[in-house]
């Protein structure tokens, strides 16, 4: 029976109906099980050497377009009342299913040729080891997306073991990031000191503040805000 469910590939590229998940999402079965931290990453894998295609098809997740490289370093981790290793163990699963999708190519190259029986099977490919080239691509896509959280921790993660070749590399992207940082810092610390300002404005203003409360008030419910569209949260 999964035998004959696999072989209709078609599938693989629709999106799930919006009567069974929330509009806000609009996801394959590949986006879905990169999301879901519940899905191990050798049925990724699986899902993956089926249909390569929808490895790099758009997604949307909490009305967000994205891409499924994206999606799976959004995948939830347990809240810290769950045990250490119970967290360690999905954080694994979710960078494993991060590297694989980073393995397009590969997928696209040398997977597609794999017989149906071997994908069922218990004995997956070991992928390649990620490169040089396939890091600055995941790079560029999140910081194209302004997804900074994936872009520290692919820094992260490859130059604690990189030669300085990889580490020269990738000083464009450590530069971007540290700009990027630099300006939340400013915008932060802006933020705090209009805080502050208005706590004082109110404490010692009183009764003049009310109208100047009401206008702003007033503004923000005709003006829209803007909203940071990223999706991964810090992955470490």
């Amino acid at each position: 029976f999964l035998k004959e469910c696999l072989q209709q590939k078609s599938s693989l590229l629709d999106k799930c109906p919006s009567w069974i998940i929330p509009s806000t999402f609009a996801v394959t079965p590949l986006a879905m099980a990169a999301y879901n931290p519940d899905v191990p990453s050798s049925i990724l894998q699986k899902l993956c050497m089926l249909e390569p295609k929808a490895i790099g098809m758009e997604s949307k997740l909490f009305s967000v377009s994205t891409i499924p490289l994206i999606v799976a370093a959004a995948s939830p981790v347990p809240p810290a009342t769950f045990p250490i290793d119970v967290r360690d163990e999905v954080k694994r699963n979710r960078w494993e299913k991060v590297k694989l999708l980073m393995n397009k190519d590969w997928f696209e190259i040398d997977v597609q040729s794999s017989s149906l029986d071997d994908i069922i099977g218990d004995a997956l490919p070991s992928p390649p080891a990620i490169t040089l080239e396939q890091v600055k691509v995941a790079c560029d896509e999140a910081m194209k997306r302004k997804e900074w959280e994936l872009v520290r921790e692919l820094l992260k993660q490859f130059n604690s073991t990189a030669g300085d070749e990889l580490t020269m590399s990738l000083s464009s992207i450590q530069t971007a990031l540290a700009q990027h940082d630099r300006k939340v810092s400013t915008k932060l610390r802006k933020q705090d000191e209009k805080r502050n300002r208005e706590e004082w404005l109110h404490r010692n203003m009183g009764l003049v503040m009310y109208p100047v409360d009401a206008l702003l008030d007033l503004i923000n419910a005709v003006i829209p805000q803007r909203h940071d569209d990223s999706l991964v949260s810090p992955m470490s």
